[in-house]
C-alpha cells in the first residue's frame, strides 16, 4: 500500500518544512504505476505540499518519493480596480488595477454614481484588459491596463461607476472588484462677474464673482466701453 501525506506549505517553503500533515490518501501498490482516493479530508484553499511513502515488503527501509507542491483555490479570483482621474475631460479613458489570474479582464461603465446596490441597465461603454506574462496567484498580483474605453459624448459633467470582472482559469466563479466612480466634464467652466459699484471714486475697485473649477479666476480690464478697448490690466 502507498500513502500519500499532505501537508500545509508554509512560503517560503524551506526543504526540510514540510509544516504540518493535514490529509492522507492511500493506493495499492503494484509494483508499477499507482493511483490514490480522495484524501481522508477535504482540503481549504490554500497551498499544500505531498509525499508519498510506501513500506517494503522486504523489511527494508520505507520508499519516500520527493515532494510535490500544489495549491487548491475553490474562490473567484481577485480584482482590483484603480480609478481614473476625476474629474477630467478625457471621454476615452483608460482602466488598470491588478488581478490574480491570468484571464482577461472586462470593465464595463455604467452611467450615474452607483457605488452600492443593484448595476441595473446596460452599460454605456465597456473595454478590455490582457494580462501578459501573469501567473496564477493568490494574490492580486498580475498588473493590467486596459485599451480607452469610448463614453457617450453627451453635453454637461456626467458620472460614472466602472466595475472590473474576470473568469476564473481553474472553473470558478467570476471575480469582480470594488467599484469606481469618477466624472467627465467637457464643458469649459461657468463663471460669473458681478457688475461693481459704477460710477466711484475708486481707481483699484475689487471684483467678485462666482465659478465652477477650483483654478485661479482672472479679471482682464480693457479699456472703454466693450471688449474692444485695449487691456490696461489683468488681475486674479
Amino acid at each position: 500500500t502507498a500513502t500519500t501525506e499532505i501537508y500545509t506549505l508554509s512560503l517560503p517553503r524551506r526543504s526540510s518544512d514540510l509544516g504540518e500533515e493535514v490529509a492522507r490518501a492511500t493506493a495499492t501498490g503494484t509494483g508499477s504505476s499507482w493511483s490514490s482516493g480522495k484524501p481522508n479530508h477535504a482540503l481549504g484553499n490554500g497551498p499544500y505540499t505531498a509525499t508519498a511513502t510506501q513500506a517494503s515488503s522486504l523489511g527494508n527501509a520505507p520508499g519516500t518519493s520527493k515532494p510535490v507542491s500544489f495549491a487548491v483555490d475553490t474562490a473567484p479570483p481577485l480584482v482590483n480596480l484603480t480609478a481614473p482621474p476625476t474629474p477630467s475631460n478625457n471621454a476615452s479613458p483608460s482602466f488598470s488595477g491588478a488581478a490574480s489570474d491570468t484571464t482577461p479582464i472586462l470593465i464595463k461603465v455604467y452611467a450615474g454614481a452607483k457605488p452600492t446596490g443593484a448595476l441595473t441597465g446596460e452599460p454605456v461603454a465597456s473595454t478590455e484588459a490582457k494580462i501578459t506574462g501573469g501567473v496564477w496567484s493568490f494574490e492580486a498580483s498580475n498588473p493590467w491596463t486596459s485599451v480607452p474605453a469610448s463614453l457617450p459624448k453627451l453635453p454637461g459633467k456626467r458620472t460614472y461607476t466602472a466595475v472590473a470582472s474576470e473568469q476564473s482559469s481553474l472553473g470558478n466563479e467570476a471575480g469582480a472588484s470594488e467599484r469606481v466612480v469618477f466624472v467627465v466634464d467637457p464643458e469649459a467652466p461657468t463663471v460669473t462677474l458681478e457688475q461693481p459699484r459704477t460710477p466711484s471714486n475708486d481707481a483699484a475697485p475689487p471684483f467678485s464673482g462666482t465659478a465652477s473649477d477650483t483654478t485661479p479666476v482672472t479679471v482682464t480690464i480693457h479699456a472703454g466701453e466693450g471688449l474692444a478697448g485695449p487691456v490696461v490690466e489683468t488681475i486674479q
